[in-house]
């Protein structure tokens, strides 16, 4: 017989692994025999019964284990403190696997493979255990002083990938019964534990902050009245001030026109200790780290495009009957699959032909540090042109530049003059080419200190201009999430093609002597200078769209989330986006909010700090291609949708007449 309530369940297996037995008596009871170390620390005898119904414990004189009991909550802290780590595999199911024609089927079910289509392999499918991490944590909120509670959080993760499993994968993994070894054998697929832990815990950070702001809501009202509470009486002590004022001597004027002073000093430290105490927070307590040997089947297909066969694996879960979720053979992101003309590959590192926008000009930049990369010449940058359109590149094709040249003059033998220059006019393409060759590299020079960066080599009011008054020149490392510590060691960077009117974009890698780090830059060409408007965290887009963070390392999201503090004091709008907004948005759309509120008209507006962040961020976030609704943004800075609006409205017609962009 099972036992359902989950406290007296965990109580049992506490005392199995105390060297103690039990019998369950019904779904609600059990009899327990102690071991003598168990009824030292619980002061119990050596046989007891042990219910959660209130009349068996009373009439048959038993132990009512519920939730609070000191018994219980002493087994939880010591599981808790000593943490359960351990490997298990899950059961293979009885039931006949799957023919590989209904694999390939569901395959071409649940993925949609851009330009491609999913075809069997030449092998057959082999018996393998996919290995999941299961993570758990105590997540343990304070909302008030006085208002605290714990709740448990846990993830599974593909230990492969870094990708958290559906919630209904999850469930028939819970409600499998493990066992120490593998059956039938069969061999375990690799895992990247490191990478797999991180993303566990970032999932439970995310799980935590979310939950956090759900009861910021409940708290709020009970902030609100006790900030009423103290700003009345307050108000009272002051008005009762200078009521007596009125009629005192000049002598008795000074000594109340201090004592008015210091009230005000102790109402607003008396006003933040509030907000403090209220301020919602939470603490992250893992205790189960989890490897589990999931039973799966590795199924080899072919992912075709015409006549071009790419060869795939994947990994169908037998106890969730699917497939794991695929990533990317080349970067390992989780966006949409898309069979290129030359790889397979995601939208993230193989993005969609555009006309004029995707076709690369492969440029790459020098070291930003020892060493040097010799990059390819424009020859190259036409053949990585020729072949970016399907094109084969022409080995003999060299760009022509084509010359302009004057009438003939007379000659003079008496007076020779220096016959002048052809000269020579450079398509747009060159121009930029040209440009981008050794921009990305004279930009992580700079951002190490190895040289100097103008100010006219930056956007006026753009989001890197923001990012160099907070961090100076070195804040491009904090844009990209890089490890505090590292520096740029080489670069490797390639444009987009140009296209006339926007604005260009430039991207690649950024090594240092651990770790590799994506970036992009969003520029333009001034009087022949490159001048940079943004720096971020992601492969360029050719737009002005910020991508999420799904694809970039847990540790890299971590930093963007919570990036190093300013070195300079903020405002109390720009300290509203950074204390509220960061943690949920990250630096890249704090950056662009900070940049449209640069403006002296707009911090004008009759409006709470509070009130012109949210606005600001909304319309940051709405023209990078976000859909968060003014009643979210608002949420999150404890604004109504309201004045949020009207602000909203105010701040375009602002932006509009004034021209103001990031």
């Amino acid at each position: 017989m099972r036992i359902a309530e989950p406290g007296l369940d965990f109580w049992l297996t506490y005392l199995e692994t105390k060297g103690g037995v039990w019998e369950a008596e019904s779904e609600a009871s059990a009899l327990a025999l102690l071991p003598q170390a168990l009824q030292e620390i619980f002061e119990l005898s050596e046989e007891v019964l042990l219910s959660t119904d209130p009349e068996v414990a009373r009439e048959e004189g038993g132990l009512l284990l519920i939730p609070g009991h000191p018994a219980l909550d002493q087994a939880a802290s010591e599981v808790l403190d000593r943490g359960d780590v351990g490997t298990c595999f899950v059961p293979w199911p009885d039931r006949p696997a799957p023919a590989l024609v209904s694999l390939v089927q569901s395959a071409r079910e649940q993925m949609d493979i851009e330009h491609g289509r999913i075809d069997p392999g030449a092998v057959q499918p082999a018996p393998v255990h996919c290995p999941v991490l299961r993570v758990a944590a105590m997540v343990s909120y304070t909302l008030s002083l006085e208002d605290s509670f714990q709740e448990r959080e846990e993830v599974w993760v593909d230990a492969r990938t870094g990708l958290i499993l559906d919630d209904p994968v999850v469930r028939n993994l819970r409600e499998a019964s493990p066992a120490s070894w593998p059956q039938p054998s069969g061999r375990v697929l690799g895992a990247r534990l490191p990478e797999a832990v991180a993303y566990g815990h970032a999932a439970l950070r995310q799980r935590a902050t979310d939950r956090s702001k759900q009861l910021a809501r409940y708290a709020e009202r009970g902030r609100a009245g006790q900030l009423a509470r103290v700003s009345a009486y307050y108000q009272g002590v002051l008005e009762s001030i200078s009521h007596r004022r009125k009629s005192a001597t000049a002598e008795r004027a000074q000594l109340l026109d201090a004592q008015a002073e210091a009230t005000r000093v102790e109402r607003g430290r008396r006003m933040a200790e509030v907000e403090e105490s209220h301020r919602p927070s939470f603490q992250i307590r893992p205790f189960r780290l989890h490897l589990v040997g999931v039973p799966a089947l590795e199924v080899a297909v072919d992912v075709r495009r015409g006549d071009r066969r790419y060869p795939m694996q994947l990994v169908w879960l037998l106890a969730a009957g699917r497939f794991a979720i695929p990533t990317c053979p080349k970067c390992g992101g989780s966006d949409p699959l898309v069979a290129g003309r030359q790889r397979l590959g995601c939208r993230a590192c193989l993005p969609r032909a555009k006309p004029s926008v995707v076709s690369p000009i492969r440029s790459y930049g020098a070291p930003a540090g020892p060493g040097r990369m010799d990059g390819p010449s424009v020859a190259d940058a036409v053949q990585a042109s020729d072949a970016g359109k399907g094109r084969e590149p022409d080995q003999t094709k060299r760009p022509s530049i084509p010359r302009a040249t004057g009438p003939e003059r007379p000659r003079d033998a008496s007076r020779r003059r220096p016959v002048p220059s052809p000269v020579r006019t450079q398509p747009r393409g060159d121009r930029i080419a040209k440009l981008s060759k050794k921009l990305a590299a004279n930009f992580w020079m700079a951002a190490s200190g190895d040289q100097r960066w103008r100010s006219k080599q930056t956007v006026p009011r753009s989001p890197l201009a923001i990012l160099h008054r907070l961090y100076g020149t070195g804040g491009a490392v904090c844009a990209i999430g890089m490890a505090p510590g590292e520096l740029p060691d080489v670069v490797t960077s390639a444009t987009l093609k140009p296209v006339p009117g926007e604005p260009e974009f430039t991207g690649g890698w950024v090594r240092t002597s651990t770790n590799s780090y994506s970036f992009s830059l969003r520029w333009r060409s001034i009087q022949g200078v490159a001048v940079v408007a943004e720096v971020m965290p992601f492969p360029p887009t050719g737009d002005l769209s910020l991508p999420t963070f799904n694809h970039l390392p847990a540790a890299v999201t971590e930093r963007l989330l919570y990036p190093p503090e300013p070195r300079v004091e903020l405002g109390p709008v720009e300290l509203s986006l950074w204390q509220v907004g960061l943690p949920v948005y990250g630096l890249p759309g704090i950056l662009r909010a900070m940049a449209l509120g640069d403006s002296e008209d707009i911090h004008e507006l009759d409006v709470s700090p509070e009130c012109l962040a949210a606005g600001l961020l909304r319309e940051a976030l709405r023209r990078s291609g976000k859909r968060e609704t003014l009643a979210e943004v608002g949420a999150e800075f404890g604004v109504d949708v309201d004045p949020l609006r009207e602000l909203t409205r105010a701040l375009q017609q602002l932006i509009r007449r004034h021209g103001i962009t990031f």
